[in-house]
Formats: structure tokens, sequence, C-alpha cells
């Protein structure tokens, strides 16, 4: 039992209020804040979240894959690229193209996969793929001199001169100072001076 500091008779320990005077005895404790209900979301709201993830997915996807698409060469693609190279110096041309194929299929835009393949096939004597080789690069990269001449040691062994004259011509164009096509050039062309019909 407890009693009133303010009458001085007994309360019960548990009251707020002195049943004899009306006094206060203790402050009641406060009623803690009923907190607000969390709504649910509504179906047309997960709908909504669901349509601007996958609209934020594709636009994510449709950024990153043009850029991965136009990626340089991979250092796979460079190392059957060097493997080839090594290969084709040891003579291995067979085991060569190979090695280039591989480079190619991993990078489709790797000029220097298409024309070491199509040296390896010239010493291969497999013209319609060197010259196929050949055409391939100069399409990526229509600058490369080389590649012109390969186009035009392929195309001299054909037989059909009067392209590869061209294309000797054109590899000069580009680079005036690549010795190789100058060679190939002056040599063919001494040699149709020597022959006493027209060459095609």
């Amino acid at each position: 039992m407890s009693y009133c500091s303010k009458c001085g008779k007994e309360v019960p320990t548990d009251a707020t209020y002195c049943p004899h005077c009306g006094s206060l005895i203790r402050v009641p404790a406060p009623t803690p804040p009923i907190a607000p209900a969390k709504k649910k979301a509504t179906k047309l709201q997960r709908v909504v979240v669901s349509t601007v993830g996958v609209i934020l997915g594709i636009i994510i996807i449709s950024t990153i894959l043009p850029a991965l698409w136009h990626a340089p060469p991979t250092q796979l693609a460079t190392n059957y690229l060097n493997q080839g190279n090594n290969l084709y110096k040891a003579g291995k041309y067979e085991q060569a193209v190979a090695e280039y194929t591989k480079a190619i299929e991993l990078d489709p835009s790797l000029t220097s996969a298409y024309y070491n393949r199509g040296l390896a096939y010239l010493q291969m004597k497999e013209y319609d793929s060197a010259l196929a080789d050949f055409n391939k690069a100069i399409k990526i990269n229509p600058k490369d001199s080389m590649s012109w001449n390969g186009k035009g040691m392929t195309l001299e062994k054909l037989g059909k001169y009067k392209e590869a004259l061209e294309a000797y011509n054109k590899a000069l164009e580009i680079d005036p100072n690549n010795q190789i096509a100058k060679s190939n050039r002056d040599r063919l062309l001494n040699y149709l001076a020597s022959l006493p019909i027209i060459y095609n």
C-alpha cells in the first residue's frame, strides 16, 4: 500500500488518483502511437514495377551488347594468331590454317588472321581460298598494302596477270615503300615483256 501525498490517506498501490481527495498520485504511462498499417502493393503497382525492370534490362543489354560486338580482339584470338604464325614459320601450313581459323572464329575482324591464312593457303597452292582471304582482309582494311600484294601474288598464280598488276599497283599506291610489292610487280612486268602473246 502507498499513501496520498496530498491528504495522507492510504491508497492502492496501482491507483493513479487518490480515491479520497482525487489528487494525482502518478503520471499515467503514455500510450505508444499506433504505427500506420503498411499498404500492400496493388496488382497494378506490381505490374508497373515489373515492367519498369524489364525495360531497364532491355536498355542495359542494348547498350552493352554493341560494345561487346565491337570489342578488340580477345587475348585468346591473339594467342591462336601467334600459334599460327609459329606453325607457318615451321612450314606446317595446314596446322597454321587451323590456328588462324580459330582466331577468326573468335574475332572475325582480325585482318592479320585473314592475311596470314591467305599466305598459308598460297603455300598450299589452294589459290581460290587464298584469294578469298586476301579479299576479306582488304574488305576489312582497304588500306592494307600487304593484303593487296597477297592478292596480286594469288592472281598471278591463277594466271590473271592484268588483275595481278592492278593489285600490285594498288599496294604501291597505298605504300610506295612496299618493296615486296614493287619487286613482285617488276618481276611480273619483265615476265610479261618476254611473252610473245598478249596476256589477259
